[in-house]
Protein backbone atom coordinates (compact mmCIF):
# COMPACT_ATOMS: atom_id res chain seq x y z
CA UNK A 1 0.00 0.00 0.00
CA UNK A 2 2.71 2.29 0.94
CA UNK A 3 4.59 1.58 -2.41
CA UNK A 4 1.27 2.57 -4.14
CA UNK A 5 0.66 5.54 -2.78
CA UNK A 6 4.05 6.80 -3.61
CA UNK A 7 3.80 5.99 -6.91
CA UNK A 8 0.96 8.02 -7.40
CA UNK A 9 1.84 10.82 -5.59
CA UNK A 10 4.61 11.25 -8.18
CA UNK A 11 7.54 10.13 -6.27
CA UNK A 12 10.47 9.81 -8.43
CA UNK A 13 10.77 6.27 -10.33
CA UNK A 14 13.92 4.09 -8.13
CA UNK A 15 13.92 6.67 -4.90
CA UNK A 16 11.46 3.53 -3.48
CA UNK A 17 10.97 0.38 -4.59
CA UNK A 18 9.59 -2.61 -2.63
CA UNK A 19 11.07 -6.11 -2.95
CA UNK A 20 9.78 -9.02 -1.76
CA UNK A 21 12.01 -11.95 -2.04
CA UNK A 22 14.11 -14.65 0.07
CA UNK A 23 17.32 -14.23 2.01
CA UNK A 24 19.35 -14.54 -1.18
CA UNK A 25 17.44 -11.24 -3.11
CA UNK A 26 18.00 -9.20 1.02
CA UNK A 27 21.99 -10.06 0.47
CA UNK A 28 22.25 -9.29 -3.10
CA UNK A 29 20.48 -5.85 -2.21
CA UNK A 30 22.49 -5.26 1.69
CA UNK A 31 25.64 -5.68 -1.43
CA UNK A 32 24.38 -3.08 -3.67
CA UNK A 33 25.03 0.43 -3.46
CA UNK A 34 22.46 1.75 -0.93
CA UNK A 35 21.59 4.41 1.03
CA UNK A 36 18.52 3.19 3.73
CA UNK A 37 17.11 -0.61 4.12
CA UNK A 38 13.52 -0.92 5.31
CA UNK A 39 13.42 -4.52 6.81
CA UNK A 40 9.66 -6.32 7.85
CA UNK A 41 10.44 -10.20 8.72
CA UNK A 42 11.92 -12.59 11.20
CA UNK A 43 14.43 -11.42 13.96
CA UNK A 44 17.22 -13.87 12.71
CA UNK A 45 17.08 -12.17 9.26
CA UNK A 46 16.40 -8.22 11.06
CA UNK A 47 19.81 -8.97 12.90
CA UNK A 48 21.88 -10.44 9.98
CA UNK A 49 20.45 -7.41 8.04
CA UNK A 50 21.61 -4.62 10.67
CA UNK A 51 24.99 -6.38 11.03
CA UNK A 52 25.52 -6.66 7.07
CA UNK A 53 24.32 -2.30 7.05
CA UNK A 54 26.28 -1.62 10.10
CA UNK A 55 29.76 -2.94 8.21
CA UNK A 56 28.89 -0.83 5.49
CA UNK A 57 27.67 2.51 7.28
CA UNK A 58 24.17 2.02 5.67
CA UNK A 59 21.03 2.67 7.56
CA UNK A 60 18.91 0.36 8.59
CA UNK A 61 15.24 0.14 9.89
CA UNK A 62 13.89 -3.25 10.97
CA UNK A 63 10.71 -4.06 12.03
CA UNK A 64 11.16 -7.51 13.54
CA UNK A 65 8.41 -10.53 14.31
CA UNK A 66 7.57 -10.04 17.65
CA UNK A 67 4.93 -11.77 20.29
CA UNK A 68 2.54 -9.53 20.59
CA UNK A 69 0.06 -10.04 23.93
CA UNK A 70 -3.71 -10.50 23.75
CA UNK A 71 -5.38 -10.03 27.15
CA UNK A 72 -8.88 -11.62 28.01
CA UNK A 73 -10.40 -9.83 31.46
CA UNK A 74 -13.32 -11.47 33.25
CA UNK A 75 -16.06 -8.99 32.28
CA UNK A 76 -14.98 -8.62 28.34
CA UNK A 77 -17.57 -9.68 26.06
CA UNK A 78 -16.66 -12.47 24.85
CA UNK A 79 -18.61 -12.98 21.77
CA UNK A 80 -17.26 -9.42 20.68
CA UNK A 81 -13.75 -10.43 22.19
CA UNK A 82 -13.32 -13.61 20.31
CA UNK A 83 -13.99 -12.65 16.71
CA UNK A 84 -11.14 -10.05 17.35
CA UNK A 85 -8.67 -11.91 18.56
CA UNK A 86 -9.37 -14.22 15.95
CA UNK A 87 -8.94 -11.00 13.67
CA UNK A 88 -5.80 -9.96 15.38
CA UNK A 89 -4.43 -13.57 14.65
CA UNK A 90 -4.88 -14.51 11.22
CA UNK A 91 -5.19 -11.13 9.56
CA UNK A 92 -3.62 -11.85 6.33
CA UNK A 93 -3.09 -15.54 7.00
CA UNK A 94 -1.60 -15.02 10.02
CA UNK A 95 1.46 -13.39 8.36
CA UNK A 96 1.84 -9.69 10.24
CA UNK A 97 4.25 -9.43 12.52
CA UNK A 98 2.56 -7.66 15.04
CA UNK A 99 0.11 -10.44 14.85
CA UNK A 100 -1.01 -11.86 18.60
CA UNK A 101 1.12 -14.99 19.00
CA UNK A 102 0.52 -14.97 22.97
CA UNK A 103 -3.00 -14.64 25.25
CA UNK A 104 -3.42 -14.01 28.87
CA UNK A 105 -6.85 -15.05 30.05
CA UNK A 106 -8.17 -14.55 33.62
CA UNK A 107 -8.62 -17.51 35.02
CA UNK A 108 -12.36 -17.50 35.88
CA UNK A 109 -13.20 -17.41 31.92
CA UNK A 110 -9.99 -19.20 30.59
CA UNK A 111 -12.29 -22.39 29.77
CA UNK A 112 -15.20 -20.27 28.06
CA UNK A 113 -12.28 -18.21 26.05
CA UNK A 114 -10.34 -21.46 24.90
CA UNK A 115 -13.64 -23.19 23.76
CA UNK A 116 -14.92 -20.10 21.94
CA UNK A 117 -11.35 -19.52 20.13
CA UNK A 118 -11.46 -23.54 19.08
CA UNK A 119 -14.76 -23.36 17.95
CA UNK A 120 -14.06 -20.13 15.62
CA UNK A 121 -11.14 -22.02 14.24
CA UNK A 122 -13.40 -24.91 13.46
CA UNK A 123 -15.30 -22.88 10.96
CA UNK A 124 -12.07 -21.38 9.32
CA UNK A 125 -12.40 -22.32 5.33
CA UNK A 126 -8.70 -22.61 4.01
CA UNK A 127 -8.55 -22.63 0.17
CA UNK A 128 -8.18 -21.03 -3.37
CA UNK A 129 -8.37 -17.00 -2.64
CA UNK A 130 -10.62 -16.48 -5.74
CA UNK A 131 -13.44 -18.44 -3.74
CA UNK A 132 -15.44 -17.91 -0.70
CA UNK A 133 -12.55 -18.43 2.12
CA UNK A 134 -10.47 -17.47 5.34
CA UNK A 135 -7.78 -18.48 4.47
CA UNK A 136 -5.80 -18.52 0.89
CA UNK A 137 -1.72 -19.04 -0.06
CA UNK A 138 0.93 -18.43 2.30
CA UNK A 139 3.86 -16.42 1.21
CA UNK A 140 6.89 -18.88 0.75
CA UNK A 141 5.89 -22.86 0.46
CA UNK A 142 8.49 -23.20 3.39
CA UNK A 143 6.24 -21.45 5.65
CA UNK A 144 3.68 -23.88 4.27
CA UNK A 145 5.67 -26.67 5.68
CA UNK A 146 6.31 -25.28 8.71
CA UNK A 147 2.82 -24.44 8.93
CA UNK A 148 1.72 -27.85 8.51
CA UNK A 149 4.74 -29.34 11.17
CA UNK A 150 3.39 -26.96 13.69
CA UNK A 151 0.16 -28.16 12.94
CA UNK A 152 0.96 -32.04 13.17
CA UNK A 153 2.70 -31.81 16.31
CA UNK A 154 0.57 -29.45 18.29
CA UNK A 155 -3.33 -30.31 16.96
CA UNK A 156 -4.59 -31.42 21.01
CA UNK A 157 -2.15 -29.18 22.67
CA UNK A 158 -3.69 -26.20 24.83
CA UNK A 159 -0.96 -24.75 27.10
CA UNK A 160 -1.53 -23.30 30.31
CA UNK A 161 1.02 -21.27 32.33
CA UNK A 162 -0.08 -20.21 36.36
Amino acid sequence: MCADLLMESGFPDGVFNLIIGSKDVGRMLIDAPIDLVWFTGSTKAGLEIYKKCGEKFVKAICEMGGSSAGIVFVDADLEVTMENLYWARFLNCGQVCSAVKRLFIEKPVYDQVLQKFVDRLKQVKIGNPLEEVDFGPLVFPKQVTKLEEVVAEKRSLVRFSQ
